[in-house]
This record gives structure tokens, C-alpha cells and sequence, in this order.
């Protein structure tokens, strides 16, 4: 792709395809002194009939709002000047390809390999398939290795569980159902008021179906195993 490009879109969402792909897009942008939106969309579809839409809302976008915060300051100590974020509300697939990039007059859209809603996904096809198809501009797909954890934007504890529950369509309530806590309790840890203990975090890990290294480090894992077998 040698064509110079102006207006570049990156979506994030927290996931290590994400982080990749915004790499790329900033690698680009400052070859071609572009400028650089980046978008995070909230996929309203993922919130649970059972819990008030406008308090999933106001948790979805305190999480949108960090992480494009965090990303921005990222683009800009790279060395970017003209850096701008945005918040959608829909299918971040739709939103991308068809509201995004045609409101800005975006020439080129990065974006990673895998989706970013994981039944969508399964069910529907990748969202990078479907910006390949339906955007009106140029599309990178980016395919290669997790960036490095130094380099990386980090998600808390709080926002990883915020981001995994709402994607598996749970409410707070019935998460701490699962997890055997106080809803008050696991309120706190999502906003970052509490921190679980390990066992917690197993618990956690364990009712969102997801591996227990998304909150835990490797070393901390195995010391359990061992504990486990010693047993």
C-alpha cells in the first residue's frame, strides 16, 4: 500500500487485535503525516434486557472514554499532532464501515484480524471482514504478534471484567450471582473501588469463560497449580 493517505480510523476496544492495529495506524499516519481518528464503538446490542440500559450505558462509556484517552496520549508521544477520538453506539462493524469513516472523510481504515465481539463473530463473521467489504476507502488489515505488555495500553482489573461482562450479555447482578459475592461488591471492583483476591478473580474468570491470565500473571497461575497438586 504506497498511495499516501490523509485521514486514517483505527477502532480500539482493549483487545490485543486492537493494540496492533493501532500501532500500525500510528506507524502510518506519521509516514504520511496524517491525521488520526480513533474510534471506540459501544455495541448497545451486548446489554442484558434485565439491566437498566442507561446505567450499562453510562459503565460502557466511562470504560470507551479511558481507553481513547490512554491511546490519544499514546499517538501523541509517538510524535502525532493532529489526533482525534470519537464514541459510536451500535455495531462497531456498521459503525465503522458505514456512519465513521464517511462522517470524517477517512481515506484509509486499520484495522485487526479478529473481530471484536466475540459471538458476533461466531455467528456473523469477523468485523474486519466486513469492513474489507463495505468501507469506501482503502483497508488494512493487520495480522502479527500481541505488542509487547511495555508498549501496550493496560487495561485495570475493573475494565477487563467491565469489557468481558458485557460482551457475554451479563448483568452485574447475575455475575455476582455466579461468583458467589455481593453485587455492592463486584460494583466496586469493576469501578476500580476494590481489588478481589485471587480466588475472586479464578471465580471471575471462570463465570465470564475466559482464561485466567486476563487478570492474573503467569507466575501467580502456576503458584496455584502447585498448590493445587501439593493437595
Amino acid at each position: 500500500m504506497s498511495a499516501k493517505h490523509f485521514n486514517i480510523l483505527v477502532a480500539v476496544d482493549g483487545s490485543d487485535s486492537a493494540e496492533v492495529a493501532f500501532s500500525k495506524a500510528v506507524d502510518i499516519a506519521i509516514q504520511d503525516d496524517a491525521s488520526l481518528l480513533i474510534a471506540h464503538v459501544i455495541d448497545t446490542r451486548n446489554f442484558s434486557t434485565f439491566e437498566l440500559y442507561d446505567l450499562a450505558t453510562e459503565r460502557a462509556e466511562h470504560f470507551g472514554q479511558r481507553l481513547l484517552k490512554e491511546y490519544k496520549e499514546k499517538a501523541a508521544l509517538a510524535g502525532l499532532r493532529n489526533v482525534k477520538t470519537t464514541i459510536e453506539y451500535g455495531s462497531p462493524k456498521v459503525k465503522i464501515s458505514k456512519t465513521i469513516a464517511p462522517q470524517h472523510n477517512i481515506d484509509l481504515i486499520v484495522c485487526g484480524a479478529t473481530g471484536m465481539n466475540r459471538v458476533e463473530r461466531l455467528l456473523m463473521g469477523s468485523v474486519s471482514e466486513h469492513i474489507t467489504r463495505h468501507a469506501p476507502c482503502d483497508v488494512l488489515v493487520v495480522r502479527g504478534a500481541k505488542v509487547p505488555i511495555k508498549e501496550g495500553i493496560k487495561l485495570n482489573i475493573g475494565d477487563k471484567i467491565l469489557k468481558h461482562r458485557l460482551e457475554s450479555n451479563l448483568t452485574i447482578e447475575e455475575l455476582a450471582v455466579k461468583v458467589r459475592i455481593g453485587s455492592g461488591l463486584m460494583q466496586q471492583i469493576e469501578e476500580g473501588q476494590s481489588h478481589p483476591d485471587v480466588q475472586t478473580l479464578l471465580k471471575i474468570s471462570t463465570a465470564l469463560d475466559i482464561p485466567a491470565s486476563e487478570f492474573l500473571e503467569k507466575e501467580t497461575i502456576e503458584a496455584l497449580k502447585n498448590v493445587e497438586t501439593k493437595k
